[in-house]
């Protein structure tokens, strides 16, 4: 996310000084995205190198359909364990962390879709690079196929925790964690499965579908047309993925090469 506070200016410094310093951490902060954006390219080019062709029409037709519904499916149980931690925080808010109120960053940006869609794309290669790579440094475990599970499991519910808990926050922190591993693992296990679209289509319409939630819950009307923006680019993904599938032929065909093995022993291998 860019930087909202670098619009403002330091009354503290110069105004040469400050447009100095604006300038820097804007060619910084460029520089950094597009670094994270080509070794996650790199990584991915070097791991699954046909990754790079979902895109086309035959692999979507292949996968497509498959991964909108998984893509539906696992955001449709995120969005209902959501409801069910604010259901639970606001029956017992003695046990629930309580966080200060923040001003969203998208009020004070003139087109907040567009940094939501740049925002989106960074974001879903970024998870999409760092889960892959995950998985295929967790091949060498073939030995003991149980293995990988359990050190995926074990870091997503490190990566749950919430460190500003309290003691008396601690118990329900745990058992939120706790059942984060659990459907984090049904959905990648029994949802997502083998469909390598699946994974970055999920991520990538969560993201837009959450940005513009957030946007319409204001009632500014520049806010709520971004939102209503990003929402439809939203759907517009998911057709855009399944749409090819429904000219395919009633024979099937060929087995995708993009589809990835199921076996327990080499989670996200691609088959040839």
């Amino acid at each position: 996310m860019w930087d909202v506070q670098a619009c403002y200016h330091n009354t503290s410094l110069t105004w040469t000084t400050c447009i100095t310093y604006h300038l820097i951490t804007f060619i910084l902060t460029a520089c950094r995205h597009r670094v994270a954006i080509f070794l996650d390219v790199a990584g991915l080019a070097a791991a699954y190198p046909d990754a790079f062709h979902l895109a086309r029409r035959d692999s979507r037709a292949r996968l497509g359909r498959s991964a909108a519904i998984a893509a539906l499916t696992a955001i449709s149980i995120a969005v209902i364990f959501r409801v069910a931690e604010q259901a639970i925080a606001l029956r017992f808010p003695m046990l629930t962390s309580a966080h200060g109120l923040n001003a969203p960053e998208f009020v004070a940006i003139p087109f907040p879709a567009l940094l939501g869609i740049a925002s989106t794309i960074i974001r879903t290669l970024m998870a999409c690079a760092v889960f892959g790579l995950f998985m295929l440094a967790l091949r060498g475990f073939s030995a003991r196929p149980w293995l990988p599970a359990t050190i995926g499991t074990i870091a997503i519910f490190l990566a749950a925790i919430d460190a500003s808990a309290n003691l008396k926050e601690t118990p329900l922190m745990l058992a939120s964690a706790a059942v984060t591993v659990a459907l984090a693992f049904i959905v990648i296990r029994y949802i997502l499965g083998t469909n390598l679209l699946a994974y970055p289509l999920t991520i990538a319409v969560a993201l837009l579908l959450g940005n513009g939630a957030d946007l319409l819950q204001n009632h500014r009307p520049d806010l709520t047309v971004n939102g209503v923006v990003e929402i439809v680019i939203a759907i517009a993904l998911l057709i855009w993925a399944a749409a090819p599938a429904l000219g395919l032929n009633a024979d099937g065909s060929e087995q995708s090469r993009l589809e990835l093995s199921a076996s327990p022993d080499d989670p996200l291998h691609i088959s040839d």
